[in-house]
């Protein structure tokens, strides 16, 4: 099986532009398989439920978070470099 999907596997060079078109557009992941969707939506099924049901949060942490949040939410956010 494993060689029958290599004989199918993706082009390197359609790899390699999409790996550009990543950077330009400043996106973080890369997914180029449609097929691992089902997987994906299934493994964050599984870690969001592993969240504890209770969500108070005292205030001082409640900041930090917000702040941390914010910080990382602006990395994402740079501009990729021409």
């Amino acid at each position: 099986m494993l060689w029958a999907a290599m004989r199918e596997a993706m082009d390197p060079i359609e790899v390699g532009r999409s790996v550009v078109d990543a950077i330009r557009e400043n996106r973080f992941h890369i997914l180029t398989h449609a097929e691992f969707l089902d997987e994906v939506r299934e493994r964050h099924r599984v870690i969001e439920a592993g969240f504890p049901a209770d969500e108070s949060v005292p205030d001082a942490r409640a900041r930090f978070e917000r702040t941390r949040r914010e910080m990382v939410d602006r990395l994402f956010e740079m501009p990729a470099k021409d």
